[in-house]
């Protein structure tokens, strides 16, 4: 178990082949639950768009199942070192790490019951040929890409970014928001997060975490605006504690309001409010909790 008073390493000591090593050797129990969460959710999109992955680090495997759904590809990351092992596997370097596993499992969360690596390769062109940026991103701007003008993305996909980014539930609650502002209205935003985990190893290094669980991350989506029904979350059970610093994730998915439906529900709900009382809205209306 990773000791909560150990000191904890700044992003200047960040390791990406370190971390590639340690995490992505094979599909951990954390990464098979996330791809096939990213996989149902993805049954969502009725439209295949503009979708931006925030926070992808040195890692493409969350394109594979998005690839299909998505018109146009961009992925974004603070560190260069990490946008660098991406571009490393975009243009086929020898030296990029190798994905087919987790495209493997992908296929098999689709439906695939013996992937063949035709298959497999197929699905790694298609990657590559629907991403289109590489951007820096960091979520502690508002404007939180490097390219502003691009315009809102109607798929926002964001799994262990924000809470890995900070030990601070406020910096973290800035970290989700700003995220969210990538995303427009009527867009879909998946995201996954270590539960209730405050520090996480890679090689020697200890980095701190949010300390996060499915009400926190319920309560930020609220107050974003988005409504009880709209969003589907998850718990997961990965016993990985005593290894790498958790034992559970939380998995969510949900739907942006539309500027006047939001407003629109919010003057219903004022108006059934008895008066000085205000609506009900808050982390206890949670719609989906599984194990």
């Amino acid at each position: 178990m990773i000791p909560i008073e150990a000191a904890m390493s700044d992003f200047d000591q960040w390791d990406a082949a370190q971390y590639l090593q340690q995490y992505y050797r094979h599909v951990e129990a954390d990464e098979a639950a996330t791809l096939d969460f990213i996989v149902r959710a993805c049954g969502r999109i009725a439209t295949p768009g503009r979708t931006l992955v925030f926070g992808v680090g040195p890692t493409v495997h969350h394109l594979l199942p998005l690839a299909p759904h998505s018109r146009e590809l961009h992925v974004a990351d603070y560190l260069e070192s990490n946008l660098l092992h991406v571009r490393r596997w975009l243009r086929r370097d020898g030296s990029a790490h190798d994905w087919r596993e987790f495209g493997r499992h992908v296929l098999k969360c689709e439906g695939v019951r013996v992937p063949s690596e035709r298959q497999i390769v197929e699905r790694e062109h298609l990657v590559r040929s629907r991403v289109t940026r590489c951007l820096r991103g960091d979520a502690g701007l508002r404007s939180a890409l490097s390219a502003p003008s691009l315009g809102r993305y109607d798929v926002v996909v964001s799994c262990y970014c924000a809470e890995s980014a900070t030990g601070d539930q406020a910096i973290w609650r800035r970290y989700v928001r700003n995220i969210l502002r990538q995303l427009a209205p009527g867009g879909l935003f998946i995201t996954a997060a270590l539960r209730r985990c405050r520090a996480y190893r890679v090689g020697p290094c200890r980095f701190a975490c949010a300390n996060v669980d499915e009400h926190d991350l319920a309560g930020v989506l609220f107050e974003a605006g988005v409504e009880p029904g709209q969003l589907q979350l998850e718990v997961r059970t990965v016993d990985l504690r005593a290894r790498l610093g958790y034992d559970s994730i939380v998995l969510a998915s949900a739907t942006a309001p539309l500027p006047q439906e939001r407003a629109d529900r919010l003057l219903a709900a004022g108006r059934r409010a008895r008066p000085g009382e205000p609506s009900r809205r808050g982390s206890d209306a949670i719609c989906a909790v599984s194990s």
